[in-house]
């Protein structure tokens, strides 16, 4: 772990963790959340590089806390010492945001094992963990609109995939959110984030939407993803101005 960054003056909206969150998507929450005023805790796995670097970032430019802490969530020992280290170092700690993932290819019959642990480790063991001491130290601290925010994909209303283990694993996981959510309900909001897909290559103009429109018109015929009420879509941009695009499904 890194000792935690101070800003020279802090006026916190709070504290938020987010797993696996020094790149891509993980690294763009970080960014929203500090320029919202949060203190933003980096865990990584093997990028402790990057979430150096991306915590150094935040701190100089939004002047909040930063720190980074490392653990490998395919070892069960480490969900409780990413969590001590939350309650010693941040009691206003009121954001947790399940980001950390794998992506490989699996089949059922040839890829038992490995990739069965490894899925159900990082994708559900550790968001339940992490998610337990998180809502341990809210009660503990009396915090009140806390929230859990758990990052799934958009294709767990399907069934065919070449990524057998790691489709299975989100499924559990949406389930896991939406009993969560109940369980936990009023202090705690936990919701579940599908991302679609990401597509680095659309930059408009910034006097013109036709990238967008065009992407829109794209997605639009995704089986089971109408572009309707229940269906939101967010447009992020880094500091690059690479826009991602998200679809996220509110499970309710």
């Amino acid at each position: 772990m890194k000792p935690i960054k101070k800003a020279k003056k802090n006026i916190s909206q709070g504290t938020a963790l987010i797993t696996g969150g020094s790149q891509r998507l993980g690294r763009e929450m970080a960014i929203s959340l500090a320029e919202k005023k949060y203190n933003v805790i980096i865990h990584y796995n093997k990028s402790k590089k990057l979430a150096a670097e991306l915590t150094n970032f935040l701190q100089e430019k939004y002047q909040i806390k930063t720190a980074i802490i490392g653990g490998d969530l395919n070892d069960p020992k480490s969900y409780k010492n990413i969590a001590d280290f939350m309650n010693k170092n941040f009691k206003d700690w009121n954001i947790l945001i399940n980001n950390a993932s794998i992506f490989n290819k699996s089949k059922f019959i040839t890829h038992l094992g490995s990739e069965l642990i490894d899925n159900m480790n990082i994708h559900l063991n550790a968001p339940i963990h992490l998610s337990h001491y998180f809502a341990k130290q809210i009660e503990k601290n009396n915090i009140k609109n806390a929230n859990i925010i758990n990052m799934i994909d958009k294709n767990i209303a399907r069934y065919e995939t070449i990524h057998f283990y790691y489709l299975m694993s989100k499924k559990f996981l949406a389930e896991f959110t939406k009993m969560l959510a109940l369980e936990l309900s009023p202090n705690i909001r936990v919701n579940g984030i599908a991302p679609g897909y990401v597509l680095p290559d659309i930059m408009p103009s910034k006097t013109s939407n036709s990238g967008y429109t065009q992407t829109k018109n794209q997605l639009s015929c995704i089986d089971g993803w109408q572009m309707n009420t229940n269906t939101r879509v967010f447009l992020y941009w880094t500091h690059t101005e690479v826009r991602f695009l998200m679809l996220l499904h509110a499970i309710s």
